[in-house]
């Protein structure tokens, strides 16, 4: 566990345009199992499945200048040929994806918005102080740990 490696929190400092849902989705059941302190903090732009990650932490934060972005999602056939049967069930794997993605929204923000349609639909953006309206974001300023310990730092690129 990261409390016996030595660690007392993890700090998520995220900036991402988003990725693949399952990645998104295997991550946020991860951070849940956690047995310390977990922060995520948008230090630029959280958008699409990156919002999943995002909403892993009940102490979330922003920095003054970042966004926040609830767009539809894709799906990518890699051949030219389609077969009707891998139509219905990316059809089936998206609606289902919508709706955890849904639930994960409801539970963290505590909000009765209907984040579906923005899955569905037109993207929503918004900045900062909209999203503590939300209940997306918690904390509208931002705390970075103090890093004594860079041995403890891990980053992740995507």
């Amino acid at each position: 566990t990261a409390q016996s490696e030595g660690s007392s929190e993890v700090h998520l400092f995220i900036s991402s345009t988003g990725g693949r849902l399952h990645t998104a989705f295997t991550a946020y059941n991860f951070f849940q199992f956690l047995d310390i302190p977990f922060y995520t903090q948008n230090v630029g732009s959280v958008e699409a499945a990156a919002l999943i990650l995002y909403l892993a932490s009940d102490k979330r934060s922003a920095a003054p200048n970042t966004n926040f972005m609830l767009s539809t999602f894709e799906w990518y056939f890699y051949r030219n040929t389609v077969p009707f049967s891998e139509i219905i069930e990316a059809y089936e794997s998206l609606s289902l994806d919508v709706k955890r993605y849904a639930e994960i929204f409801k539970e963290p923000a505590k909000s009765d918005a209907n984040f579906e349609s923005y899955l569905a639909g037109p993207a929503k953006v918004m900045d900062p102080q909209q999203a503590l309206e939300a209940g997306i974001v918690t904390n509208p300023k931002i705390a970075f740990p103090v890093l004594s310990d860079l041995s403890k730092l891990w980053t992740i690129h995507h």
